[in-house]
C-alpha cells in the first residue's frame, strides 16, 4: 500500500458562492462578468461553468466574504443592462474552501476526509 504524504493543506471559512443562473449563451458573457469584478479588485476563485441549455447557462463563483457586498452589488449593477435582465443572481454564504498538495491518491483520500470531517465540525458549532 502506498505512504500517505500530505504535502500541506490550506482552509478558509470566509467564503460566499454566487450562481448566476439564466445567463444567454454567447461568447464573452462570463469575461464580461468577471471583468466588471477585477475592476473593483475583487478576487474570483472557485468558478464553474455548467454545460448551456436551451441557449442558457450557469455560471457559479466563489469570493472571499470581504467582498461580498461589493460582488452583488456589481453583479446587481449588471443585470439592470439589457445583456442580464433575465440573470437570477443567488448568493450561498457560511462556505468553507480547502486546498491539500498530496503526493499520491491514498494521500488524497486521506486528506480529502479530514477536510470533510473539520467542515462538519464547524457547522455543527
Amino acid at each position: 500500500m502506498e505512504q500517505v504524504v500530505v504535502a500541506g493543506v490550506a482552509a478558509d471559512k470566509d467564503q460566499v458562492k454566487f450562481t448566476l443562473q439564466n445567463l444567454v449563451e454567447q461568447p464573452g458573457v462570463a469575461a464580461q462578468i468577471f471583468g466588471a469584478l477585477s475592476a473593483s479588485s475583487i478576487v474570483v476563485d472557485v468558478i464553474v461553468q455548467d454545460v448551456p441549455s436551451n441557449g442558457n447557462l450557469t455560471l457559479s463563483f466563489t469570493v472571499g466574504k470581504g467582498d461580498h457586498l461589493k460582488s452583488r452589488q456589481i453583479l446587481e449593477d449588471l443585470q439592470a443592462s439589457s445583456s442580464y435582465k433575465s440573470m437570477k443572481i443567488v448568493e450561498e454564504g457560511n462556505l468553507a474552501k480547502s486546498v491539500s498538495w498530496v503526493w499520491n491518491a491514498a494521500s488524497s483520500r486521506s486528506c480529502l476526509k479530514n477536510v470533510y470531517d473539520l467542515g462538519r465540525g464547524w457547522r455543527e458549532h
